[in-house]
């Protein structure tokens, strides 16, 4: 008998898993999402020639799920890499912008001359950072199951002044979250993994490309029409499988299956995918699994705001030579990053204008547009000497958006997984990973297990 399945949630995650169970398996699949659009967290804009990705606007290279699916689904001609002569990030200081040592590798030097001239860290911070090469068994980690806060590994490898210079802004950043909060194996296992390897430095010295090149290869991949031009894709292969203002209250065990109640009716399911956040799999787990929602409400989500300002190329007297900047001190009003869009990607902006994106943290999402607009103009005449007015400004909200895995998560992960009932599976950002590569790869391997059973 043909297998029928329901998957909860249209977001990446969500589309993936059902466009692989329909296109490799087969399967009868009906997706549904409580909003009136599909994506998510992905959402591309376009305004007055101007295109804009509103929350993530690419995927790491190094994990290729992104990439494979959208050259199946015919995107292969529309990939595009960040601008060569730019891929480098400034770090915002009180002497300006200064760009972060060359050759970082999710914060971890694998060239040691950049760290050692590097004017953002002091003598002491350097020679503090060096013990870990010099030192390596040293500092190595007590804990029984092997996480710990992400902030309290870095420093005790690196020295408290490289976390809070260097490494703590650039890898809270992609959580919008605190760095002494957040779990190490639940964000970035491959640090930890690197450590086995004889400590952080030289276990990021050992995977440096070897030999010179003249240019770095682009470490983000995106497509010509933004990050939409992917869920664009994928819906047009699911057709009238995917339904929108479709909001699931409700899922009830029936024989050997489910019966998912939506607002659009039911729908008879022999598994149901939860691809949503974290505490909406929660409340609609509360029925048939009390642990597994306990476990996933449990995990916490950050929220964010981001602010688009374009201006006349004539109007910023700033190269622009990089693809931003980053903002080590985390005071509500400050932003936490700005991203020169169109230093990064090219086709984003109008000939003549270039176009900057100033990201704010959880503190200031509730602002009014108006205050948004008003300190992120601030921030380009602080830091940019930008005085003119703009030619576009564009804000956009993601509110419990991004999820905050905590010390223990792979843990509650296995205590979720063992609950759950059989033929309920969850994935999503607050799982195992929060990049459109891995939310990918989820879907696909959940596609794989289903298709397999």
């Amino acid at each position: 008998m043909s297998k029928r399945v329901v998957v909860i949630g249209g977001g990446i995650s969500g589309l993936a898993t059902a466009h692989a169970l329909l296109t490799k398996h087969g399967i009868d699949v009906r997706l549904l999402e409580a909003s009136n659009r599909l994506g998510g967290n992905l959402r591309t804009v376009r305004r007055e020639g101007y295109l804009i990705d509103e929350g993530p606007d690419s995927w790491v290279a190094s994990k290729p799920q992104a990439t494979a699916l959208a050259k199946a689904l015919g995107l292969g001609d529309r990939l595009i890499e960040t601008i060569p002569e730019n891929r480098r990030v400034f770090m915002r200081t009180d002497r300006g912008l200064v760009p972060l040592p060359e050759g970082l590798m999710l914060g971890i030097p694998t060239r040691l001359l950049p760290l050692v001239t590097t004017p953002l860290l002091s003598l002491r911070g350097k020679a503090r950072a060096s013990l870990d090469l010099l030192l390596p068994k040293y500092f190595r980690r007590q804990t029984v199951d092997g996480d710990e806060p992400l902030g309290a590994f870095i420093e005790r490898r690196l020295g408290r002044e490289v976390l809070d210079k260097l490494v703590g802004p650039l890898l809270g950043g992609l959580f919008t979250g605190d760095v002494d909060d957040l779990s190490l194996l639940g964000t970035f296992p491959q640090l930890a993994a690197l450590e086995e390897k004889g400590g952080l430095i030289r276990g990021a010295l050992a995977m440096a490309p070897k030999g010179k090149s003249a240019t770095r290869p682009s470490g983000f991949l995106t497509l010509r029409g933004g990050v939409g031009e992917l869920v664009d894709a994928i819906a047009a292969r699911l057709g009238d499988a995917a339904r929108l203002e479709s909001r699931v209250t409700e899922i009830v065990r029936e024989g050997d299956g489910y019966v998912v109640v939506h607002s659009g009716g039911r729908e008879r399911a022999d598994h149901v995918v939860l691809a949503g956040p974290a505490h909406v799999a929660a409340e609609l787990l509360a029925a048939t699994s009390e642990s597994a929602a306990r476990e996933l409400s449990a995990i916490g989500y950050s929220s964010a705001a981001t602010v688009f300002v374009a201006y006349r190329r004539a109007d910023v007297a700033h190269p622009l030579d990089a693809t931003g900047y980053l903002v080590p001190d985390k005071a509500p009003g400050l932003p936490l990053a700005s991203t020169w869009v169109t230093s990064k990607w090219p086709h984003r902006a109008p000939e003549g204008f270039v176009l900057i994106r100033v990201f704010f943290g959880a503190a200031d999402v509730e602002r009014s547009d108006d205050d948004l607009v008003a300190a992120a103009r601030t921030e380009m005449r602080t830091t940019l000497s930008v005085t003119a007015e703009p030619a576009l400004v564009h804000v956009a909200r993601f509110r419990r958006a991004s999820p905050q895995p905590r010390v223990g998560h792979p843990e509650k992960l296995r205590r979720v997984a063992e609950a759950l009932p059989r033929g309920i599976h969850a994935l999503g950002s607050a799982y195992e990973g929060v990049g459109i590569g891995d939310c990918v790869r989820q879907g696909e391997f959940i596609a794989d297990r289903i298709g397999r059973g």
